[in-house]
């Protein structure tokens, strides 16, 4: 059985930045990065990952989301 760890840690900047810059990284807020290949759903303001585990966002956010999954997909079909 796979487990799933969940820690909030204080990343530096720049690897904030880099991960932002990766087109298969998405920084949702302050407080998640998202790996795009592990999104499984968006709905009603919330995201879904494929672990189970689902964040809660501004319609603002998952908007943007919405917009960089669409070039994500693009790109690897």
């Amino acid at each position: 059985m796979e487990k799933s760890v969940n820690e909030r840690t204080t990343l530096e900047k720049s690897f904030i930045k880099t991960l932002s810059s990766d087109e298969d990284f998405f920084q949702l807020d302050r407080g998640f990065i998202l790996n795009l290949f592990h999104v499984k759903g968006i709905s009603n303001g919330s995201i879904k990952m494929d672990n189970g585990f689902e964040i809660i966002s501004s319609v603002k956010h998952i908007e943007e989301l919405k917009k960089h999954i669409n070039r994500y997909l693009g790109r690897i079909l």
